[in-house]
């Protein structure tokens, strides 16, 4: 006597094997996405204010970064040429400046985001940027 598919018991197990490793595998990818997400927004904004920096140089025009109502505001001459929301916010002790010369008076930009803050200094003269975990 020949038994041909599978036992109901034997089906059950899989399916419960298939249940247990997608109950651990789709919350860990989806944190993953997650924290991707936040990675890449704070790249942007270390992208818009290096680009700024640049721009203040090139065009000899002065930058600045302020923020209002959780958006980061970047300006060249007074015209504001990017505004950057943040939904969890993010704090500034002052404005950053950019001269025209390309000198930095320097600042901080504390970035809240899903999981993690983030600690945006701008360097005092040269403007280079640092990022630090808080």
């Amino acid at each position: 006597m020949k038994r041909r598919g599978f036992t109901l018991i034997e089906v059950v197990v899989v399916l419960m094997l298939i249940a247990i490793t997608a109950s651990i595998v789709i919350p860990l990818s989806m944190e993953m996405v997650t924290r991707n997400m936040e990675k890449k927004k704070l790249v942007e904004i270390l992208t818009e204010v290096e680009k700024l920096k640049d721009q203040s140089f090139s065009q000899l025009k002065i930058g600045k970064i302020s923020l209002k109502n959780n958006s980061l505001l970047f300006f060249l001459d007074e015209n504001k040429i990017k505004e950057f929301p943040l939904e969890k916010g993010a704090e500034m002790a002052a404005d950053i400046f950019f001269n025209r010369n390309g000198i930095s008076q320097g600042g901080e930009i504390v970035v809240h985001l899903e999981h993690a803050s983030y600690l945006v200094i701008v360097k005092k003269l040269t403007g280079e940027l640092k990022i630090e975990r808080k």
